[in-house]
């Protein structure tokens, strides 16, 4: 197992996964190495959703097309 995935905020000491305090200095502020990849993770799946929503709406987002009236369709066929 990887005991040094962990580390003490006061001192960086290298603390064991199992441990809930630092065995140096005593303090509980163990941080994770975890919490950045999931601010990646979290901050890149928003970003995709937001883009997705931006495409959906540009892409619905059209003005309305010009009809041809019955009588401009017929005399065309006409021609």
């Amino acid at each position: 197992m990887l005991s040094t995935q962990y580390r003490c905020n006061c001192c960086n000491q290298a603390v064991m996964a199992s441990e809930k305090e630092c065995p140096n200095c005593g303090s509980h502020n163990i941080k994770s190495p975890y919490g950045f990849w999931m601010f990646c993770s979290i901050t890149c799946l928003a970003l995709v959703v937001i883009l997705k929503m931006t495409q959906l709406y540009f892409t619905d987002y059209r003005e309305i097309p010009v009809t041809e009236s019955f009588f401009k369709v017929i005399s065309d066929k006409h021609k």
